[in-house]
């Protein structure tokens, strides 16, 4: 079992329990260096933590290494996996059910009514749509007081008929 083999049976199992949708970067969401942000339809955070810990019982060369809250409904688990020359870090962060309740507004009930099916490496997963990703990410940039322009590439990618500029 590799990183990319956990990350897509852990969207598996969430799917058999919860509809989930990730919400940026999907292209990005086997790689080392970067967190996986998604939306779970469930209202609890006990419930989506329950979940987590059925997919990771499942596997002896996997634990969760913590679990703290980022902001209200929002929550990351970070994820041990032991392989065989390595130690690895899977950070999930997740928003449960809510609307408007954290500093961002997530609207998940929204987000998740409107998710899409995407491809990524030969595997099938949810994200939420592009017009959605789009005005997420812009909000989350903003928040975070980043610069937009810094992402413009990435924001074409996602809706380019709000970034063209010819």
């Amino acid at each position: 079992m590799n990183r990319k083999k956990i990350i897509i049976e852990f969207f598996k199992f969430l799917e058999s329990k919860f509809e989930y949708a990730i919400l940026h970067h999907t292209k990005e969401i086997f790689k080392t260096s970067k967190d996986i942000d998604f939306i779970v339809g469930c209202r609890h955070k006990k419930d989506y933590i329950n979940c987590v810990k059925q997919f990771t019982d499942q596997f002896s060369n996997l634990e969760v290494l913590n679990i703290y809250d980022i902001d209200n409904k929002i929550y990351r688990v970070d994820l041990l996996f032991f392989g065989k020359e390595n130690i690895e870090l899977i950070e999930l962060d997740c928003c449960i059910l809510q609307q408007g309740e954290d500093l961002l507004r997530i609207n998940s009930k929204k987000l998740l009514r409107n998710r899409i099916q995407v491809e990524i490496d030969g595997e099938m997963f949810y994200k939420i749509s592009n017009n959605d990703e789009y005005k997420y990410y812009v909000s989350k940039k903003a928040f975070k007081k980043e610069k937009i322009e810094d992402h413009i590439e990435f924001l074409k990618q996602v809706n380019s008929k709000k970034t063209d500029t010819e």
